[in-house]
């Protein structure tokens, strides 16, 4: 099927309907008959091409007490494969003038990529395959990558600076039974717990052709680029596939409060609600409501906390969709000398502005669309971002082209909507508050 994936580079007003410009980028997408699916997009701007493998793996697919599986699994996949020697996935990429390759890991998916001079695309695939069909596990590699994990965790979380904040807050908002309790690194625990036969079993579920989107964009002819796939992809066998773990949707029941002491110098508030799912209509409406909120200087909380009261170093607001939970998150660290009750005290007063007379004005909610779109669309003249934009989409709406929809969408997004989420939303008696308290003698003489 060839079909035409519209972009948007800029959105000139609020209203539907209004003018877009807009950038045409062409996909070819089929499936071969062991499931693999197949995303084309030539780019004929720069003699590079992407090639991108999401598998439908990540954290949402952990057994418990195997957290950090996905990610550490994520690890193992660089380790050799049957005709690949061990650790010469970078090493046989890089030679080849590779300016982009890795992998990583979240709570719903897992993703590799690379990108390559035109005329070493066959090589990039050929690795791929490789390690799709034929990758090779032993209890030394796994002894190895498990250390590496280990020590990401230690730099990551244990000693960065509100990294054990961060972990807190998500294992208060998510229970102990849902798989995305805790961090997508995982924990100490379980990462020492994990056996080579877990390793192949999840290999086994988990990274088959079925379950994985295969994207290449760049300097690239339809047919030949077929060819190559068919060479490299066709002959590996079709397998099922694992399914998710059913868990029942986080819910807040009432407010919480958390205090969190660490080895920091400025106190941090966190506010957080288990917000509406991907792709949702009020899922866009919590992007826009991020974006008034905490993006930029004009944003509100900045305009209140960093410019006008000068009680904050800074702010963020976010919305976080996941397929099994997400989470709308603000976050504002203090200035010295500014308690963190000071800090939550204003941050309220903003959020009780928004749902009662202050709804966002015109300019905000053009501004936020703008910066929404831009934001996400500029990033698009790489070809590997268009590999990365069109794997998204695939995985999680099953059209590559579903970008125009998503611009559709926030076209249609009104003040309104954003009240009412926000009144909705951002109640007291289902939400998180996390506190992160300075140690007594950190930054005191």
């Amino acid at each position: 099927m060839l079909a035409s994936l519209i972009v948007a580079t800029t959105l000139l007003a609020s209203e539907p309907g209004d003018a877009l410009k807009a950038l045409e980028l062409p996909f070819t997408r089929y499936t071969l008959p062991n499931g693999l699916t197949v995303i084309l997009s030539p780019s004929h701007t720069v003699p590079t091409v992407a090639v991108e493998v999401w598998y439908k793996v990540g954290a949402a697919q952990e057994e418990p007490g195997r957290s950090g599986f996905a990610h550490l699994f994520e690890h193992m996949m660089f380790q050799g494969s049957a005709h690949v020697g061990d650790d010469r996935h970078f090493a046989l990429l890089e030679a080849a003038g590779a300016s982009d390759l890795n992998g990583s890991t979240n709570y719903d998916r897992t993703n590799y990529y690379e990108v390559v001079p035109a005329h070493q695309l066959e090589l990039a695939l050929w690795l791929e395959s490789d390690r799709m069909g034929w990758l090779t596990i032993s209890q030394e590699k796994l002894d190895n990558q498990r250390a590496v994990v280990q020590e990401e965790r230690r730099q990551q979380i244990e000693s960065r600076p509100y990294g054990a904040s961060s972990e807190q807050l998500i294992q208060s908002i998510y229970p102990p039974s849902h798989p995305y309790y805790g961090m997508v690194i995982g924990s100490m625990k379980d990462l020492n717990a994990a056996t080579l036969e877990d390793v192949q079993g999840f290999y086994d579920r988990y990274y088959a052709p079925r379950n994985a989107i295969l994207v290449i964009a760049g300097d690239i002819a339809i047919e030949p680029t077929k060819a190559l796939v068919d060479k490299y992809f066709a002959t590996l066998p079709d397998r099922a596939v694992g399914n998710s773990r059913v868990v029942p949707e986080p819910k807040l029941q009432n407010e919480k409060r958390v205090d969190v002491t660490e080895n920091v110098q400025l106190p941090r508030v966190h506010m957080a609600w288990v917000s509406p799912k991907p792709f949702s209509r009020d899922d866009y409406v919590c992007d826009i409501l991020a974006a008034v909120l905490g993006d930029g200087r004009q944003s509100r909380l900045h305009k209140r906390l960093v410019h006008d009261l000068q009680i904050a170093q800074s702010v963020t607001a976010d919305q976080s969709s996941h397929s099994l939970g997400s989470v709308f998150t603000i976050m504002a660290t203090a200035r010295p000398g500014v308690s963190a009750a000071k800090l939550e005290n204003e941050m309220q007063k903003v959020l009780d502005e928004l749902v009662g007379e202050a709804p966002p004005t015109s300019r905000e909610l053009t501004a936020a669309k703008n910066s929404i779109i831009t934001d996400h669309m500029a990033e698009l003249q790489t070809v590997g971002a268009r590999a990365d934009t069109l794997a998204f989409f695939t995985h999680y709406t099953g059209d590559p082209g579903y970008v125009r929809e998503w611009i559709g969408t926030y076209q249609t997004i009104t003040s309104a909507d954003v009240q009412r989420v926000a009144k909705e939303l951002l109640v007291k008696d289902h939400r998180v508050i996390l506190t992160t308290v300075p140690l007594p003698h950190v930054g005191q003489n």
